[in-house]
C-alpha cells in the first residue's frame, strides 16, 4: 500500500475512532480499508466463481499461461478486507507470474472465527486441486494476516494429506497471533499502520484463549 494511502486510512480511522486507548469499531476498520482500496489496472479481467461456498474472482491479467494458478488470501487481521480492497494486488501478483489467480472471499471473524478462515483456504485449494490443476503448477500467497493464513492453509493440507503446491510467498506475514515477540512493542512506533492495541484486538476477534498457539492460528 503506497504511502499516502496508509496515511488516508490513519485519518479516517482518527476521526472516526473512539477516545485514545478505546478499541476501534470493527465497522469503522472495515469501512476505511475498503475506502482506500486501489482500482485494478484496466487491463485485468475478473471472473465470479462460488469456491467451497465462499464468494471468490479469478484474477487475469494479459499473458497468463493455462494450467497456472495462485490461490491468493487477502489480508485484514481475519476481521476485515474483502474482494475489493486486495482485486488490484491480485491482478498484480497475476500479471508477474503470468499465472491467474483465485481470489478468496473467506469468512472473517468474529462472525466466522477460527478456524473457519483455514477451513475455507484449504477448501479453496482442494477445490483447485478438483478443477484439473496439478500441485506443481499451484502457488499459495498472501499479504498480512492472509500471509499467515496461506501458511495455516498449507500445513492444515498437509495434515489433510493433499500435495503440496509448488511453491509459497507469504508477504509480511502475520504468523503469531500470541503477539509475544519484542518486536510487536520495539517496533511499534514504526509500523505505519497497526499498533499494539489494534493487533492484540483483532487477534482476539478471531481466536480465543490458547487457541492462538494452535498451529494452525499461529504457524510461525
Amino acid at each position: 500500500m503506497a504511502g499516502v494511502e496508509i496515511t488516508k486510512l490513519k485519518k479516517i480511522l482518527r476521526e472516526k475512532a473512539a477516545p485514545p486507548g478505546a478499541e476501534i469499531p470493527l465497522e469503522v476498520m472495515r469501512k476505511g480499508m475498503e475506502k482506500v482500496a486501489f482500482k485494478a489496472a484496466d487491463d485485468i479481467q475478473t471472473e465470479n466463481v462460488t469456491v467451497a461456498g465462499c464468494a471468490a474472482e479469478w484474477v487475469r491479467a494479459p499473458g497468463v499461461q493455462a494450467g497456472r494458478a495462485i490461490l491468493y488470501l487477502h489480508g485484514g487481521g481475519y476481521v476485515m478486507g474483502s474482494l475489493n480492497t486486495h482485486r488490484s494486488l491480485a491482478g498484480e501478483v497475476s500479471r508477474a507470474a503470468q499465472a491467474s489467480v483465485l481470489l478468496v472471499d473467506y469468512r472473517l471473524a468474529p462472525e466466522a472465527p477460527f478456524p473457519a478462515a483455514v477451513e475455507d483456504g484449504v477448501a479453496a485449494y482442494r477445490w483447485l486441486l478438483d478443477q484439473g490443476f496439478k500441485a506443481q503448477n499451484l502457488a499459495v500467497a498472501g499479504d498480512s494476516a492472509g500471509g499467515g493464513l496461506a501458511l495455516a492453509t498449507l500445513v492444515s493440507a498437509r495434515d489433510q494429506g493433499l500435495p503440496m503446491p509448488k511453491a509459497a510467498v507469504p508477504i509480511s506475514p502475520w504468523s503469531d497471533l500470541t503477539c509475544s515477540n519484542d518486536s510487536y512493542t520495539t517496533r511499534a512506533e514504526a509500523d505505519p499502520m497497526i499498533t499494539p492495541g489494534g493487533i492484540s484486538q483483532m487477534a482476539g476477534l478471531y481466536a480465543k484463549g490458547d487457541e492462538v498457539k494452535h498451529p494452525y492460528a499461529s504457524p510461525n
